[in-house]
């Protein structure tokens, strides 16, 4: 439940599908994406270089479980609206929410001193960070608020006016937490963001999931192993928190 409110966090997604007049169909759209892009990534080993093996039983995991193809016949066979009934106007479901997950991760960030007594070699510069808040009922908008406070902090707004545009000139990836498939959609639907930026190594609609005290960490590291992959300069990463917060940070690719 989320805070004073006592709203279960599906609810408050349901609310925000509703003030960015996002539609089911919108919904199931970004889990089909997401589940054709972590299966790209995973058959063709983007995470390689991003997981640590570990020994489980007498035997080794050094990948995510590869899903099996989602399909819309899939989705409306077995859909299960989260919150609401159908006849309530329910948009999210099983498919369009973030999936059970344990997982851990970690980064090392240090200064320039650090990187020179120990002769490390930088994968990325932190470009900086923010933090957003929103009331607790629209808990997934903090996703919104953080990253429009990292536009301010980067020179990209004049008050309420964001230049997205420019910004988008110089930053080629995003990865936004899927607590629920309307989080990230409202951002992108409320700053033009082109879908072909986000996430493009899957989602917490997939196997990867939402691991809880993990997530922002591990959206850093898949951040900048695909700006390295992919030769690109800028990205940022952000998720929405429980109670209404947000955050984001930016990194810049010195592989």
């Amino acid at each position: 439940a989320v805070g004073l409110d006592g709203m279960a966090m599906g609810y408050t997604a349901e609310q925000t599908a509703d003030r960015f007049d996002i539609s089911e169909d919108e919904c199931n759209e970004l889990a089909l994406r997401e589940n054709a892009n972590v299966r790209t990534a995973i058959l063709d080993g983007w995470f390689a270089n991003e997981i640590v093996p570990i020994e489980v039983d007498g035997r080794t995991i050094e990948e995510d479980a590869t899903p099996d193809v989602l399909t819309p016949e899939i989705i409306a066979a077995k859909k299960k609206y989260f919150v609401r009934h159908p006849k309530k106007g329910g948009k999210l479901n099983q498919f369009t929410s973030s999936q059970m997950s344990d997982g851990s991760a970690a980064i090392v960030l240090c200064n320039e001193a650090a990187l020179k007594e120990f002769s490390w070699t930088p994968m990325a510069r932190y470009v900086g960070g923010a933090i957003g808040t929103v009331e607790a009922r629209y808990m997934g908008e903090g996703l919104i608020a953080a990253f429009e406070q990292y536009l301010r902090a980067q020179g990209y707004a004049d008050g309420e006016n964001f230049r997205f545009a420019d910004w988008l000139a110089k930053y080629s990836k995003m990865e936004l937490n899927t607590a629920f498939a309307s989080v990230p959609l409202a951002l992108m639907k409320k700053h033009g963001v082109p879908a072909e930026i986000v996430n493009v190594a899957g989602g917490a609609t997939t196997p990867i999931g939402h691991p809880l005290g993990a997530t922002g960490v591990r959206l850093t590291v898949t951040l900048v192993h695909l700006l390295a992959r992919f030769n690109e300069k800028f990205g940022y990463a952000g998720a929405c928190v429980g109670e209404g917060q947000g955050g984001g940070v930016g990194f810049e690719n010195l592989a």
